[in-house]
């Protein structure tokens, strides 16, 4: 899309790259328009009948997010010029994005479709968990989560997350208390979850790889880095 490829060369300009580093407004700005194009396109698992074609509204869906997901690239890279603070922020702020759709805060996704999340405990090897209840035979699933892209791009930057730089800034719990001071596990584990249904929902991930998510096609060409399993780990 022509504005996605100006916006993209826009801010591979040093300056622009600057502004995008330290002045917060701009992510959050830029975070905004990713909220419009969470969950596109959901689908259910099909498993009672057989597949003969698909529609082909998974098309524009397709050149939408791979327009996008390189416009997410550079203004993730622009947080290599951060302090560890301003990338603590930025993940923040991110977080929070993510929170107001997947928790259907915010009117976003189809409420016919996506319910606010709920959780339940399992047992696995003799201890309690708490995780999100959610039926992936069942449940509506999506494969294009630009916000998480965007997560994932700013999680790149280890050298500035790593314990030493975080203690500066007074986070002496690591990344975990990054995520933890400003959310609770609840919130935490619904934006882990979001993305990781499309794993579980896909018998073919390859196919999905390929034509409903270019984004993790571009990085494992790039530098072989998966968003999803990027915020999951």
């Amino acid at each position: 899309m022509p504005v996605f490829s100006d916006l993209r060369y826009l801010a591979h300009t040093t300056q622009v790259q600057d502004l995008i580093a330290h002045s917060p407004s701009y992510l959050s700005a830029f975070a905004s328009t990713c909220r419009l194009f969470m969950c596109l396109n959901p689908n259910k698992r099909a498993i009672e009948s057989h597949v003969e074609y698909e529609t082909d509204a998974w098309i524009s869906v397709f050149n939408v997010t791979l327009s996008l997901s390189r416009v997410i690239k550079v203004f993730g890279e622009a947080f290599a010029r951060a302090t560890s603070a301003e990338l603590v922020a930025a993940i923040g702020t991110v977080v929070h994005h993510i929170l107001m759709v997947c928790t259907l805060v915010e009117d976003r996704l189809d409420r016919t479709k996506f319910s606010q999340p709920t959780f339940h405990s399992v047992s696995f090897g003799g201890r309690q968990f708490t995780t999100v209840e959610f039926d992936v035979s069942e449940g509506w699933v999506s494969f294009h989560h630009s916000l998480h892209w965007l997560l994932a791009e700013l999680l790149k930057h280890v050298e500035l997350l790593n314990e030493g730089a975080l203690r500066e800034v007074g986070f002496e719990g690591g990344l975990r208390e990054v995520f933890g001071r400003g959310a609770s596990e609840q919130a935490v584990l619904t934006v882990i979850d979001f993305p990781l249904r499309g794993k579980d929902a896909s018998p073919e991930p390859t196919a999905v790889y390929l034509y409903l998510y270019p984004y993790s096609f571009h990085s494992a060409r790039d530098d072989c880095t998966d968003p999803n399993w990027s915020v999951g780990s």
